[in-house]
């Protein structure tokens, strides 16, 4: 029989505790809206009390997504987390997803700049060069211009859409797709038309 005293066992214990508080005060903060410009996050998000949704037109805007524990949506996709990898200032998820038109298991990687920073890595090769940067919006900020924005006229958009193919969700046609729309064909058109009332970059991109 063995004879483990209280002293001892009791050491243990804490000692595996501390462990546990360790790793879990090392693991990086997911959970906010992201956005890939912190000037886009009012014209992408919404806030209802407690609750963060996309606004009604957020893809002319920007991309960006919503991360709530494990799960994890975009505009049109929504995705729960399966596992979770974080070394240093790198994190691997896998993560299973859902569209309207399919369902798909992704792998994504995302590179921690800062505590409101992250930067999504493409590890495929074809795919080099389309990464993107996302930012944690202040949802004190988003309350705030809420609250100013419902005082003003509201301007229903007029619709631009953006025709090409999609491809898997973990294949470069996809990230290129991806890429072109949100770091390509969205901001050549907000700053083509941004001082005219009545242009395109009021409108829907999808």
């Amino acid at each position: 029989m063995f004879n483990v005293s209280r002293s001892t066992g009791l050491n243990a214990l804490l000692f595996c505790s501390s462990l546990l508080l360790t790793s879990q005060a090392y693991a990086f903060d997911l959970n906010g809206a992201w956005a890939t410009g912190t000037d886009q996050c009012k014209q992408v998000f919404v806030k209802k009390g407690d609750k963060i949704s996309f606004a009604q037109f957020s893809e002319e805007f920007g991309g960006g997504f919503i991360a709530d524990g494990n799960d994890v949506r975009s505009k049109t996709d929504r995705c729960t987390i399966r596992s979770r990898k974080e070394t240093g200032d790198t994190i691997d998820f896998q993560a299973a997803c859902a569209s309207e038109i399919m369902a798909t298991s992704i792998n994504l990687r995302l590179k921690i700049l800062d505590a409101n920073t992250v930067y999504r890595i493409f590890t495929d090769p074809a795919m080099a060069g389309m990464e993107l940067t996302f930012y944690r919006c202040s949802m004190q900020l988003l309350s705030q211009w809420q609250r100013d924005s419902s005082k003003r006229r509201i301007v229903v958009p007029k619709p631009c859409f953006v025709i090409g193919p999609i491809g898997d969700a973990n294949g470069a046609t996809r990230g290129y797709a991806d890429w072109l729309l949100d770091e390509i064909i969205a901001p050549s058109l907000r700053r083509t038309f941004q001082n005219s009332p009545s242009t395109l970059t009021e409108g829907r991109l999808k």
